[in-house]
């Protein structure tokens, strides 16, 4: 399944994009392939005048194929995944998408693109060297792929439930920016969930 935006979805990308004018410099703007992905980061593209990049490991986690199923029947389907034992967690889904796998995925897909600048990260810590200064990139993706990127980049051992330990609404950002320490840098969460650019009947998640 590949949905568009709803209009709900539409309205809140367009107030992202025009809080995104009052931005300073962007370098670049890296898309999940998803549809809903690709029209939200449009107007954010078109504001910011930034290079865009499609990237396929930022798409979401996928799970079985629920077309054509009644709203019970989805609800039953996640109810289901969600209560099961801790150890079936990480097999994703019947059906889906194995969630180690996909947390392999996106920790690579952002290994393969910082060492593309030079940069990576030493596994005793979340100590990061070779990472460029100065630059800023704006990532359009998902709850869990942001999940496991946050976890990732802020040295936090991974979960299963990367999407649960990291709750973001529809158009809302979370801001990380680098600190020197000792010889190289880390990741600091600088803001979460930020949405002051959506009134309050607008918050979803």
């Amino acid at each position: 399944m590949d949905p568009d935006l709803t209009s709900l979805g539409t309205d809140q990308a367009a107030r992202l994009a025009e809080r995104a004018q009052t931005w300073s410099h962007v370098d670049e703007i890296w898309i999940s392939p998803a549809r809903r992905s690709q029209q939200t980061a449009a107007p954010l593209v078109e504001a910011l005048g930034a290079p865009a990049r499609t990237l396929d490991w930022l798409l979401e986690v996928q799970g079985p194929d629920l077309e054509g199923k009644s709203p019970e029947e989805v609800r039953a389907a996640f109810h289901g995944a969600r209560y099961r034992p801790r150890e079936q967690w990480w097999t994703g889904m019947p059906g889906g998408e194995d969630l180690r796998g996909f947390t392999t995925r996106i920790v690579r897909g952002m290994a393969q693109e910082l060492g593309t600048l030079g940069a990576h990260r030493e596994e005793e810590a979340p100590h990061w060297r070779g990472l460029p200064k100065g630059r800023r990139v704006v990532i359009v993706s998902h709850a869990g792929t942001s999940g496991v990127l946050l976890g990732h980049l802020l040295g936090v051992p991974p979960v299963a439930w990367s999407w649960e330990r990291f709750r973001l609404g529809h158009a809302a950002m979370a801001v990380l920016r680098t600190s020197a320490i000792a010889d190289g840098l880390i990741f600091g969460l600088h803001g979460f969930n930020d949405r002051v650019h959506l009134p309050k009947r607008m918050h979803t998640i």
